[in-house]
């Protein structure tokens, strides 16, 4: 690949040509980009068109266009609401989160509305073994690493309910944002998806 020609841009940037058989191919170098595979001529021009003060203007230019996007979007974005909300909510529940079983560890739990279904059954189950004194692991929960783990009937139980008293505490945090109630007197904060906010 060869150079054919380069052409300098006001801004910072700069156009190359190159001939690879025949061929024309255009490429862009930005400051800060490798140009060791440039003839020396060629470097020495590149490097001088780079100076200081036209490479803070290009910086000071691509920070103005971000934060124009950005702020575009935050437009877009619309008043936070109740519907912000209830995605959040929506989605914590959804990726859920570990939970420790007595004499056992931890346990990683989803929350999507197949795993409530199926540990709702697995809840109802361990408690009509307890009832009849079973105290062998002889329950399986699957979780979200996909992995199983045999528990007695009292740790399903206490992971089950563990996980519906969090799912509860998530629900709670949603309503008082979306009800203006303490500590969200003053509305839903902006930055409602902090973990700051949630149990």
């Amino acid at each position: 690949m060869k150079l054919d020609s380069y052409e300098l841009m006001e801004a910072g940037p700069v156009n190359l040509r190159f001939v690879v058989d025949g061929t024309y191919l255009r490429q862009v170098r930005q400051p800060g980009d490798d140009i060791s595979d440039l003839p020396a001529a060629a470097q020495a021009a590149l490097t001088e068109h780079w100076s200081p003060a036209r490479v803070a203007a290009l910086v000071a230019a691509r920070d103005q266009a971000e934060a124009d996007w950005l702020a575009e979007l935050e437009a877009m974005r619309g008043p936070i609401g109740g519907a912000h909300v209830n995605a959040e909510r929506q989605r914590r529940v959804e990726a859920g989160r570990d939970f420790t079983v007595s004499g056992y560890g931890d346990v990683p739990l989803t929350g999507r509305d197949q795993d409530q279904v199926a540990l709702m059954g697995l809840l109802i189950k361990a408690r009509a073994l307890k009832e009849t004194s079973v105290t062998d692991a002889v329950l399986t929960v699957r979780d979200a690493d996909n992995e199983n783990h045999l528990l007695t009937p009292d740790q399903m139980i206490e992971l089950v309910s563990g996980g519906m008293a969090w799912i509860e505490s998530v629900m709670a945090v949603s309503w008082a944002m979306k009800d203006g109630t303490a500590p969200f007197e003053s509305g839903i904060p902006e930055n409602f998806e902090d973990d700051q906010w949630w149990p």
